[in-house]
């Protein structure tokens, strides 16, 4: 057996005496996925999700100066996204790998982790009947009782005096 040692298959030394110096087979410690921080505020959809990882995600390898990432499944989420709940939980499975020995049986080529972040899209805010006419600035704009305050549509509704009895006849 051959010890594993950091930057073994990567050090200038034929280690399995095959007569192969640093071929995939020699490489033994795998590369790593890890994920440096994770926000207290829950993304508002899984797309959000999947973008933080794809930008946060850091990879690393003692040999390999070229690694991989990819998504192996796509995301699973648990929990209900209502009015009353916190959100779902999601779970990311990403593979990161050495692409020049991707195929080498029996090489650390290659690791899979889970992620599982929290999904909530923003709760409605709540439209108030008056909004638009309360003197708030309900848009924190500086601008009092503007338009684009006004949210509730106007209702138009139709007095019976107002509607003829018998519709208009074509002559």
């Amino acid at each position: 057996d051959i010890p594993i040692l950091l930057g073994q298959g990567c050090d200038g030394i034929d280690n399995d005496n095959d007569c192969m110096i640093d071929e995939c087979d020699e490489d033994q410690v795998p590369p790593s996925l890890k994920l440096p921080y994770v926000p207290d505020t829950p993304f508002r959809d899984v797309d959000a999700a999947l973008a933080f990882l794809e930008e946060y995600l850091c990879m690393e390898d003692d040999c390999a100066a070229v690694l991989l990432k990819e998504l192996v499944e796509e995301p699973s989420c648990v929990g209900k996204v209502d009015g009353e709940s916190v959100g779902q939980i999601c779970t990311f499975n990403y593979r990161v790998y050495d692409p020049r020995c991707n195929m080498t049986a029996g090489a650390a080529f290659e690791t899979v982790e889970t992620f599982s972040l929290t999904v909530a899209p923003p709760l409605p805010i709540p439209i108030k009947k008056f909004q638009g006419c309360d003197g708030i600035d309900n848009n924190y704009n500086c601008a009092i009782d503007e338009c684009s305050e006004d949210k509730v549509p106007p209702l138009i509704t139709l007095d019976k005096c107002c509607i003829p009895e018998k519709p208009f006849q074509s002559v």
